[in-house]
Order: C-alpha cells, then structure tokens, then sequence
C-alpha cells in the first residue's frame, strides 16, 4: 500500500495524539494532469476527486496511509549531517513532545542538536501513521461545525470541551482563527477551494 507524507505543525500534531483531530484542509494548487499534462485548475480537480477520480489527488485516496512529518532533533553530535545523512534508528525528540527512545536510554537526549523542519524528516523518525478514511475537495466556507471539531480546534477562551457549545465565539469563527495565524492576513476571505483529508491514527 502507498504511504505518502504530509506534515503538520506542533499543536496539531498534539491534537492528533490527543485523538481530537481527524480531518485536515490544505489549499488545492494548480497541478498538471498526470496522464495528460494539461494544466488542472482546483475546479476540475474538484470535479474529478467529488466524483471518485483521485489519479491527481497528491493525498491518495480513502484506505491508503500517510505517514507524518514533524519538527524534531536528534544528538547534537550529529549537527553536521543533512537528515539523509542520519542513520535509522537515531535518537529523536519531537518539538511537540516526546521521543523515539525507551526507558532510561532516553537519557542521552541531553545533548539534543538543533532544530529541524519536519520538511526535512525521514521516513524513519516518523512516529505517527495515518489512514485516509475520506478525500474531498470543497470551497473553505463549507466548513461545518462537526468539521471544525474534526479539525481538532477548541474553544480557546477558558472554557472546557463539555461547555465548548456554551463559548461566545462560533466554531467557525475559531477555525478562521486557527486557518489565518497559519495561511496570514486574508487567506479567510479568499475562500479558496481546499482538500479535506479524514483520517484515523493507526496503532
């Protein structure tokens, strides 16, 4: 089965742990047609992904996995080399917290390097496998309420998950929170056409 990365940010890969993160939307891009070449605008892939065509889909499609990418560090003896460069089975210490070492081996990461881009990370140093449970693709606006809870945002104002109905703030205008500090000022008005990846974390 093809596994594919995808990266995510630090809080969000919290929320994937946390088991309050399900879904994910990325902003579709122009992409040329794998069997033809022809330029692909995000309407037409709208149009082939909705109606179960996922040859352009750079996410697969629903029953295939995708393997994440995240900030980490790994020995400061190891500064000088490029991730390629770096052994399998390395010490890792993800930015979002924890790492790959058991018991009291884990001691060595005292002398953790610098930081790296989840850009940058192996296949191997990854600890999270995802499996696609639905692909889509749909304007930002249609984002739901049970989609922005999907989306692992939570009230943010001092308030519970149990009295997250009770927050003054919509759902939605929290997701426009969250989609803003990521994409910057007006990429919320801009309502573009964006995948939606659902997905499970598999044990």
């Amino acid at each position: 089965m093809k596994e594919r990365p995808i990266l995510f940010s630090g809080p969000m890969v919290r929320a994937i742990l946390a088991g309050i993160k399900t879904q994910t939307r990325r902003v579709v891009k122009h992409c040329k047609d794998r069997n033809f070449g022809c330029d692909l605008a995000p309407h037409e892939l709208a149009g082939e992904v909705n109606n179960g065509n996922f040859t352009n889909c750079p996410y697969g499609q629903p029953g295939e996995l995708l393997w994440v990418r995240e900030a980490w560090r790994t020995y400061a003896s190891l500064d000088h080399l490029k991730p390629s460069q770096i052994a399998q089975g390395a010490g890792v210490q993800y930015e979002a917290g924890g790492n790959n070492i058991a018991g009291e081996i884990a001691d060595r990461l005292h002398g953790l390097g610098r930081y790296r881009s989840g850009r940058f990370m192996p296949r191997w140093a990854s600890r999270i496998m995802l499996e696609e449970t639905n692909v889509r693709i749909e304007r930002l606006f249609d984002i739901t309420s049970d989609d922005v809870f999907a989306e692992g945002v939570r009230c943010n104002h001092d308030v519970g998950d149990s009295e997250y109905d009770k927050c003054s703030m919509s759902t939605q205008a929290h997701f426009y929170e969250a989609w803003e500090s990521i994409h910057g000022p007006g990429s919320w008005e801009a309502n573009p056409f964006v995948w939606v990846v659902s997905f499970r974390m598999v044990k």
